[in-house]
């Protein structure tokens, strides 16, 4: 039985046919035996843990449970070298449906907000709404994806045989924003003077058109709830584009669903109290 198995992934994979990990996804369920669930979806270089601020949140556990993913090559998930926004969609959808969730509602960070609108545009029927913390379902121009690019550069020359203080400049000559240091450091591992990326590094520069260069789809749009925060100096804060949301999202209130912080990248921990409230919002 081992052999025929063996020969049958073999032939699949010689196909052509991309054979799926046997490791499903890191996943943690955090509070129970309420009637929504919450699917958290970090951003690049994170993993679950960081969306803990959020689901931790006593506003958030007295409506519903939350589970919080990592998406490959994130965290403790499998790697993959070859993933995309479909891959990983279709992780959450295995999580759905595996443990027969109903009432769902997804949050996502960044690239977890382009996977969340990603599903509902395919898999809509199986939530209720979608929060998108700073970002659109327009897809990234080359400049756009070349920045990120350089990005995932310059972290694979940090050095973080270090401690933090000594690594944030080395940081910030990269990447200049204070804010977003925090996020970096979120896929690190290990203790002072001995971190180790969280984030395979490689495989999400191989990848990065996968993840971000097209538009969501538009075929189908999602008629739930949907919600945008944003920062004012955010590189995703293109007021040109909101009316293109209601192609996606009819029901969208472009005056009262898309919220405006007064900051750059919207980093959840620094607009915590925001954060939450859109969620609430999102949940009513």
């Amino acid at each position: 039985m081992i052999c025929v198995l063996f020969f049958a992934i073999s032939g699949l994979s010689a196909l052509g046919f991309p054979i799926p990990p046997f490791r499903p996804i890191e996943s943690i369920h955090y509070n129970q035996n309420k009637q929504k669930n919450i699917i958290f979806i970090h951003s690049s270089f994170s993993s679950a843990e960081s969306l803990f601020d959020l689901a931790r949140d006593w506003r958030v556990k007295d409506v519903a449970n939350s589970w919080l993913i990592s998406m490959p090559n994130h965290g403790n998930s499998y790697r993959a070298s070859v993933f995309s926004t479909d891959s990983i969609t279709q992780e959450v959808f295995k999580l759905i449906t595996t443990h027969n969730l109903k009432n769902v509602y997804l949050v996502g960070h960044s690239l977890g907000a382009n996977v969340a609108m990603n599903f509902a545009a395919k898999f809509g029927s199986l939530i209720k709404g979608v929060l998108s913390l700073d970002f659109l379902p327009f897809g990234l121009s080359d400049a756009e994806l070349n920045l990120i690019r350089g990005l995932v550069s310059g972290f694979k020359t940090l050095n973080l045989q270090r401690t933090k203080a000594a690594i944030k400049p080395d940081f910030l000559a990269i990447f200049p924003d204070p804010e977003s240091f925090r996020l970096a450091s979120d896929a690190w591992k290990g203790s002072e003077g001995n971190y180790q990326w969280t984030t395979h590094l490689d495989n999400y520069y191989n990848n990065v058109d996968n993840l971000l260069k097209n538009p969501i789809p538009t075929a189908t749009k999602f008629y739930g709830k949907f919600k945008l925060v944003t920062g004012l100096q955010s590189l995703f804060y293109k007021p040109a584009l909101f009316p293109n949301l209601v192609q996606y999202y009819p029901n969208i209130n472009l005056q009262t669903d898309i919220i405006k912080l007064n900051g750059g990248h919207v980093l959840h921990y620094q607009f915590l109290d925001e954060c939450v409230k859109a969620i609430l919002s999102l949940l009513a």
